[in-house]
């Protein structure tokens, strides 16, 4: 006796993940991926600033030549260094093309 309809095949995950309710897990996922890398970038970002100041305060260098020296260090790393030389520019919203995909 099978579990789902002869018609189905092999494939059971076809009759038992319904298109929408694969779009509505994967909406999920993206979202908490989403929010998890958010909380992480929130915090790396705090950790990097906080690690600035204490190297001005340490460093016996004057903290206004210390901090943008080192910000300008790594800013490269963030994509701070010309990422947006030759970048296309984007035009409108892209609503349309996501009400027509859904």
């Amino acid at each position: 006796m099978q579990a789902w309809p002869k018609a189905w095949g092999g494939r059971w995950a076809i009759g038992v993940l319904r298109p929408k309710r694969v779009a509505i897990l994967e909406a999920v996922a993206i979202g908490l991926i989403a929010a998890l890398a958010a909380v992480l970038l929130t915090d790396g970002i705090g950790r990097l600033g906080g690690w600035r100041v204490a190297m001005a305060r340490t460093s016996g260098w004057p903290p206004w030549l210390v901090l943008p020296l080192v910000g300008n260090r790594w800013r490269r790393f963030g994509g701070g260094g010309g990422a947006g030389i030759g970048a296309g520019k984007g035009a409108g919203s892209g609503i349309p093309q996501v009400k027509a995909a859904l």
